[in-house]
């Protein structure tokens, strides 16, 4: 399919590893030019490598984008590079949660400044970036807005390992996006949030791994119940999705979450 991002400027936070990297990679091959921001220097080197081998035009920057400097940063450097970004991903790092030390991170487990810190990275972030970006998508009449979330949005993570700052902070982002599709839906402005399901990511390994098990072993345990797809995502799947979000094709989806779970979320909608 034809997406026609031919020259599109795409910001992408957390675009050099597992998801967010299959999402900058997939826009800089549908023509998008794209600025991927993360905090280690080694992996937006390593990603800016990736893209370009592969035909992509591409810029990095290491910063943090939970952070004020680190938004604008990112937005100047795109705008030097390339222009003022109309598109623009979120996906910023989840806050603290399990571990095989702290299994419980329910609301009497969870400190007020915890919750601050859980807030700071999943809401403000994504309130500091939009307000970046949005007057140039105004000016333009034309901006893609993009949350990469979780299906806690639809199923809450529950007992007997609830991660209450999830499930708070990623529906504020729902909200947030609903409010900004509404808002400035005349400026052909779209909002949305991808509620991800479990993704064969570095992340999703070191995770699995640090339990003693093996993301084979859980595809196995998914196969033997019988749910939905019974595997793990593949990064470029959540690349494909998002690319189609951000295009013309999409240009009538806005304030909704979009699942991609391969079937897992027993959500009805």
């Amino acid at each position: 399919m034809e997406l026609d991002l031919q020259g599109k400027v795409a910001l992408v936070s957390g675009g050099t590893k597992g998801c967010g990297l299959a999402i900058a990679a997939e826009l800089a091959r549908e023509g998008a030019r794209v600025v991927v921001v993360s905090r280690n220097r080694d992996n937006v080197e390593a990603a800016v490598a990736e893209i370009e081998a592969a035909g992509g035009e591409v810029r990095g920057l290491a910063a943090d984008m939970t952070t004020a400097e680190g938004i604008a940063a990112a937005v100047a450097a795109a705008r030097a590079a390339f222009g003022p970004p109309l598109i623009a991903i979120s996906n910023v790092n989840a806050p603290d949660g399990p571990t095989v030390e702290r299994p419980r991170w329910g609301f009497e487990d969870v400190s007020d400044a915890e919750f601050d810190r859980g807030y700071e990275i999943l809401v403000r972030s994504v309130v500091l970036l939009t307000r970046a970006v949005l007057p140039a998508m105004k000016a333009a009449r034309w901006g893609r807005l993009l949350n990469i979330g979780s299906k806690a949005v639809k199923v809450p993570h529950l007992p007997p390992s609830p991660m209450v700052l999830s499930n708070v902070g990623r529906m504020g982002v729902v909200g947030l996006m609903k409010d900004i599709s509404l808002e400035y839906g005349i400026y052909n402005i779209t909002a949305n949030v991808i509620a991800t399901g479990a993704f064969a990511t570095r992340r999703s390994h070191a995770y699995f791994e640090s339990r003693g098990l093996s993301i084979a072993e859980q595809e196995a345990n998914l196969r033997k119940a019988a749910i939905g797809a019974s595997r793990f995502g593949r990064p470029e799947e959540m690349g494909w999705l998002a690319a189609f979000l951000c295009s013309d094709r999409a240009a009538f989806i806005s304030g909704e979450v979009i699942g991609i779970s391969g079937g897992m979320s027993v959500a009805m909608m």
